[in-house]
């Protein structure tokens, strides 16, 4: 009997050890697991608030510091900037910097846990109640949703048109009908404008991308053509906004334009070119984006399409959105073919709020961590 007690004693013994050291190895896994996503989502926020890859990295470190697995010290091994997309086949990859396939968007961190105070190879601890050692490594991805975007609208003379399609056709003035030269050196109708018209929709362009939980920045370009005839002046191309998250600068922007007459032509290269100046000195963990608008057709200036597929070679994704019967439909589908962007076309005020709203829509990406 005491024999029997004395096997039964020593087995219990060892399925409680086996049992407890599980348990905390799994404890154990579970720290590493929360020390590893910690350090990676803590240095993606301070790469994206600071630009600064050594910042992202000794914030990266001192949040790990304040870990414990097992009992003791996390150290970070190593912390990997780099790019995140998703695959052809619905997964995801992380590109590092140093890889042929980099994109020059840092909008990933890639963490190495192994859990060791020497950094060298994967760590090691004791189990809680034997000698045994185990080891554990564990990698955590973070991705920073940063956005930059640029507006390119039309200002040239056609903007000031009315809503009917017909070309140098104008809303009433407040006391009637005007004569096209009256309309044509006087600021756009407040609300029966093309003009009127591309305001609202870049406030629902605006209402969308605020609602994203993603950090966008938009600025704004309009263009036109160099044109003087007397008090009335016109330059080819301005850059209204800087880029800001303030999205409520916007609509403040477009009001200032729209209080002075609209004229001039349309040289849709001039206001490509100050878009793409304007976001590749963006941030360089933002995807950059540039959404151009026109309701006419080119009428000076070099080729657009060559300059979206530049920009496009700078990780610039270019969408365009043609306005009105009298817009040049199949210029603007080859800018946005050559951009890696989206198309749309509107004859109505209606139609210009959804193509706006389509296009926002396409802006978000989602955020993810702790990807292994």
């Amino acid at each position: 009997m005491m024999l029997l007690v004395a096997v039964s004693l020593a087995t219990i013994l060892a399925v409680t050890t086996f049992a407890v050291n599980t348990c905390y190895l799994e404890l154990s896994r579970t720290e590493l697991r929360l020390a590893v996503d910690a350090c990676a989502k803590a240095g993606v926020v301070e790469l994206g608030e600071t630009q600064s890859d050594l910042k992202a990295t000794a914030r990266a470190r001192e949040i790990g510091a304040l870990n414990t697995v097992a009992g003791r010290p996390f150290v970070m091994l190593d912390i990997l900037k780099g790019t995140y997309r998703n695959t052809s086949t619905g997964g995801h990859e992380f590109i590092p910097y140093t890889d042929s396939r980099f994109n020059g968007t840092v909008n990933a961190l890639y963490v190495t846990g192994p859990d060791s105070e020497t950094g060298l190879g994967k760590g090691t601890r004791t189990t809680l109640m034997s000698n045994l050692k185990f080891g554990m490594f564990m990698t955590s991805c973070a991705i920073r949703a940063d956005h930059d975007v640029t507006l390119v609208l039309d200002r040239s003379g056609s903007m000031a048109w009315d809503l009917s399609n017909t070309e140098y056709s104008y809303p009433n003035g407040s006391s009637g009908p005007r004569s096209r030269l009256q309309a044509y050196f006087s600021p756009p109708h407040p609300s029966a404008s093309r003009w009127a018209s591309v305001r609202s929709a870049v406030n629902t362009f605006r209402q969308t991308l605020s609602r994203t939980p993603d950090n966008v920045r938009v600025g704004l370009v309009s263009y036109s053509s160099n044109f003087t005839f007397g008090a009335c002046v016109s330059t080819r191309v301005s850059t209204d906004l800087a880029l800001t998250s303030n999205l409520g600068l916007l609509l403040g922007k477009i009001d200032a334009i729209g209080a002075k007459p609209i004229i001039g032509d349309t040289n849709i290269a001039a206001g490509l070119q100050a878009a793409i100046d304007q976001v590749s000195k963006g941030r360089t963990t933002a995807t950059k984006t540039i959404i151009l608008f026109s309701d006419g057709r080119r009428t000076e200036g070099s080729d657009p399409v060559a300059l979206a597929e530049a920009g496009r070679k700078m990780n610039i994704i270019t969408h365009t959105i043609a306005f009105s019967s009298q817009a040049d439909q199949t210029l603007m589908r080859a800018i946005a073919t050559a951009g890696g962007g989206k198309y749309v076309f509107a004859t109505s005020a209606s139609e210009l709020d959804d193509a706006f709203r389509k296009i926002a829509e396409c802006i978000p990406s989602m955020l993810i961590h702790g990807l292994q």
